[in-house]
C-alpha cells in the first residue's frame, strides 16, 4: 500500500506530465499550418496585386493611330483596340477576298454567258454591195447579227461603212498577188470595166445593176478574209444582206457535228454553165449562197489553202457559190445537203413543210419589215421556256387550292407537272439544244398567214401536192367539212367532184373551176421538243 503523501505526489506529477504533453501537442500542431489556408492567402494577394496594377495602368494617355488622335483611352483599351482592329482587318480582308473571288467567278460566268449568247464559235460573212448596203444591211445589225460575235461585211469596193462597221473590199485587189495566167490582162480589164460601171451609190439596187456583176467574185476571197480574220472559229457561214439567220436553230443542228472534220452544208442546188457543165445534174451540187453556205473549220482551212488556184481557175464562172463548190470539190469536199435553209421568203408562195415543229434556219430575199417580224417572233419563241415554267407554277397553285373530288384528275395533273419538271431538269441538262423552245414553221406561219389572204373558199385556185387522202364529194362545202374533221388535214382542194385532203399547205395556182381552202389554226406546233429536220 502506497502512503497518502506519496500518492498525492504521484498524482500531481501525473497531472503535470499530462498538461505538458497536451501543451506540446498544441505547440506541435501550430507549427504545421493548413495548406488550404496558405493557398487562400496566396490567391488573395494575387488578386489584390492584379487589381492594383490595373488601377495603375488605367491612367489616361494619348494614343495616335493612322493619323487620328484618341484622347483618354486606357492602355488596355489600346491593346484591345489593336487586337480588335487587327482581327477586324483580317476578317475584312477575308470578306474582300471572298467578294473578289465571287466577282471574278461572276465575271467569268457573265463572260461565258455573253460568249454563248454571242455565238463566239461562229464567224459570219454578209455579202453586200455599195448600192444596197445602206438599204438592207442595217436591219441585220439591229436584229440577229447582234448576237453573233464574229461578223464581217464583204463588198466589191472600198470606202464603204455602215455606222462603225467597215465593209471589207474583197474585189479591188483580188488578183494582184495571185499567179499571173496567160489571160491575166483580160481578167483585169473585164474586172475594171465592171467596177467602173457602178460607182454611183444612188443607182437602184437589184441584179440588173452592173455592180452586182461583181458578186460572183466575192465568195472565194470572202471566205479567205473570213478565215484569216477569225481563224479560231469552229463554223463559218456566208449569207446575203437580205437573209435572216436563226442562230439558235442552226446551233442546235451543228451541235451534232465535229468542226474538226470536213463539213460543207447548204441547200443543195444544181447548175450548168461553169466548169464545162452543160446539163443540170452533171456537175457537183452546190450550196445556194443566198440561203447560206456553211463550212467547218477543217473544210474552210483546206479550201483556203487552194483558194489562189480556184480564184483564177473559175474566174469565168457566173456564180460565186458555184465557184466555192468547185473549189471544195477540188480538195475532196462535197456538199452535205441541209434542210430548212430556205431560198425564198415566207410569203404566200412558200411551201411549208408537213410538220409545223420543224425549225427554219434561214429565209432569203427578205424585205426589211419581214426581217423585223422574224426577229420579233424569234424572241417570243426564246421566252417560251420561262412562260411555260410560270404556267406550271400557276397550275400547281390551282391544283392545291381547287376543290376537286376526282382523285384520278389530281393524280394525272400532278404527273404532268412532275413530267414538266423532269423534262426541264434532265432534258435541258443532257440535251440543252434539243429541249429549248425555238422558232418553228408553225410560229412563222401564224405570223405571216395574215398576209396570205386565206379564205374559207379559194375560188379558181388549185393547191396541188401533199395529198394523203381523196374522196368523192358533192361540192366544195362537203369537201371542206371532211377536211375539218380530219386532224391531219391542213388544206383541201375540190376538183371535179373529188375532194383532195392535204397534210401540208402547198402553193396555190390559178385554175378555173377548182376550189381550195386552208385551216391555218391547225398548223401549230404542239410538241415540247421541236424537230430540226
Amino acid at each position: 500500500m502506497i502512503p497518502t503523501a506519496t500518492r498525492r505526489t504521484s498524482t500531481k506529477s501525473y497531472s503535470t506530465n499530462l498538461y505538458a504533453s497536451n501543451l506540446n501537442k498544441k505547440i506541435n500542431h501550430k507549427k504545421k499550418p493548413n495548406l488550404a489556408v496558405i493557398l487562400n492567402v496566396i490567391f488573395f494577394f494575387t488578386i489584390l496585386y492584379i487589381l492594383l496594377r490595373n488601377k495603375k495602368d488605367t491612367a489616361p494617355i494619348k494614343y495616335q493611330r493612322e493619323g487620328t488622335i484618341y484622347n483618354d483611352i486606357s492602355y488596355n483599351d489600346i491593346i484591345d483596340d489593336e487586337d480588335v482592329l487587327d482581327q477586324r482587318d483580317i476578317e475584312v480582308e477575308k470578306k474582300e477576298d471572298l467578294l473578289l473571288d465571287a466577282a471574278d467567278k461572276a465575271k467569268i460566268l457573265t463572260e461565258n454567258d455573253n460568249e454563248e449568247q454571242m455565238y463566239c464559235n461562229y464567224a459570219v460573212a454578209v455579202k453586200t454591195g455599195k448600192d444596197t448596203v445602206l438599204q438592207r444591211a442595217p436591219i441585220g445589225l439591229l436584229t440577229f447579227l447582234k448576237d453573233i460575235k464574229n461578223v464581217l461585211f464583204i463588198g466589191e469596193t472600198g470606202n464603204v461603212t455602215l455606222g462603225d462597221t467597215v465593209v471589207e473590199d474583197v474585189c479591188s485587189d483580188l488578183y494582184d498577188n495571185l499567179p499571173k495566167p496567160l489571160y491575166w490582162e483580160e481578167t483585169m480589164s473585164t474586172l475594171k470595166q465592171k467596177k467602173e460601171s457602178f460607182q454611183n451609190i444612188n443607182s437602184p439596187p437589184g441584179e440588173k445593176n452592173l455592180g452586182w456583176k461583181l458578186d460572183a467574185h466575192k465568195n472565194l476571197p470572202g471566205f479567205v478574209k473570213l478565215y484569216t480574220k477569225f481563224p479560231n472559229a469552229k463554223w463559218y457561214i456566208m449569207i446575203d444582206d437580205d437573209t435572216y439567220l436563226f442562230m439558235s436553230n442552226l446551233d442546235a443542228v451543228l451541235d451534232q457535228f465535229n468542226s474538226e472534220e470536213e463539213h460543207y452544208f447548204g441547200s443543195d442546188t444544181m447548175f450548168k454553165g461553169c466548169d464545162g457543165v452543160t446539163k443540170f445534174g452533171d456537175g457537183p451540187k452546190f450550196a445556194h449562197g443566198g440561203s447560206g453556205v456553211i463550212l467547218s473549220n477543217a473544210a474552210i482551212k483546206k479550201m483556203v489553202e487552194n483558194s489562189d488556184n480556184c480564184i483564177v481557175k473559175y474566174r469565168d464562172c457566173w456564180a460565186g457559190d458555184v465557184r466555192a463548190a468547185l473549189c471544195l470539190r477540188d480538195v475532196g469536199i462535197m456538199l452535205q445537203p441541209m434542210n430548212n435553209l430556205n431560198k425564198g421568203p415566207p410569203d404566200s408562195s412558200f411551201w411549208y413543210p408537213t410538220d409545223p415543229c420543224q425549225r427554219p434556219i434561214t429565209f432569203h430575199n427578205l424585205i426589211t419589215s419581214q426581217i423585223q417580224r422574224l426577229y420579233l417572233i424569234s424572241k417570243r419563241a426564246e421566252n417560251l421556256p420561262n412562260e411555260r415554267k410560270k404556267s406550271t407554277v400557276e397550275e400547281n397553285k390551282l391544283i392545291d387550292t381547287a376543290d376537286v373530288q376526282d382523285d384520278e384528275i389530281i393524280q394525272r395533273e400532278n404527273q404532268e407537272v412532275e413530267n414538266d419538271k423532269n423534262f426541264e431538269l434532265f432534258g435541258s441538262f443532257f440535251f440543252p439544244n434539243l429541249f429549248t423552245s425555238a422558232l418553228n414553221y408553225g410560229d412563222v406561219f401564224q405570223e405571216f398567214s395574215v398576209d396570205y389572204d386565206l379564205k374559207n373558199f379559194e375560188v379558181d385556185k388549185n393547191r396541188p401536192g401533199s395529198d394523203y387522202k381523196s374522196e368523192n364529194s358533192f361540192d366544195a362545202v362537203e369537201c371542206k367539212n371532211k377536211c375539218k374533221e380530219e386532224p391531219k388535214c391542213l388544206s383541201w382542194t375540190f376538183d371535179d367532184g373529188r375532194c383532195w385532203m392535204k397534210n401540208s399547205i402547198p402553193m396555190g395556182y390559178e385554175k378555173v373551176g377548182v376550189v381550195s381552202g386552208v385551216f391555218p389554226e391547225k398548223y401549230v406546233c404542239k410538241k415540247k421538243t421541236k424537230n430540226f429536220f
